[in-house]
């Protein structure tokens, strides 16, 4: 969102300062331009951070298995069993932190259970 605001910014820069002097034209766009950039490498950087952390955090019971799926990429093996109450899932990760992780999951996909 701060992206578009400051590229909105920029044209508008551009556009009002047709009718001044185009060197201070020039050096204010240079300067929002420089100010998108800073803020492209912040999120960058937040972004890289953010997925680190989440990598190397364990599950939480609570936690959706979509979420559990999008911090830590596919399970080595799901299994499922099959009750009056529906199906629940029994998610296997091999060597997660240093250990095997069995997370297990109900038939509305919340983690139920962890085990390693």
């Amino acid at each position: 969102m701060r992206i578009l605001i400051a590229m909105l910014f920029v044209s508008s820069v551009a556009s009002s300062q047709e009718d001044e002097c185009p060197i201070h034209a020039a050096i204010e766009l240079k300067e929002a331009q420089d100010e998108i950039q800073e803020m492209i490498a912040k999120r960058k950087a937040f972004d890289a951070e953010r997925a680190e952390k989440v990598r190397n955090n364990p599950p939480k019971v609570g936690m959706t298995f979509e979420m559990l799926r999008e911090n830590w990429g596919p399970p080595s093996k799901i299994n499922t069993t099959t009750s009056i109450y529906g199906n629940s899932y029994q998610v296997i990760y091999d060597k997660r932190l240093g250990t095997r992780w069995y997370v297990y999951v109900d038939n509305t996909g919340v983690i139920t259970t962890i085990q390693h």
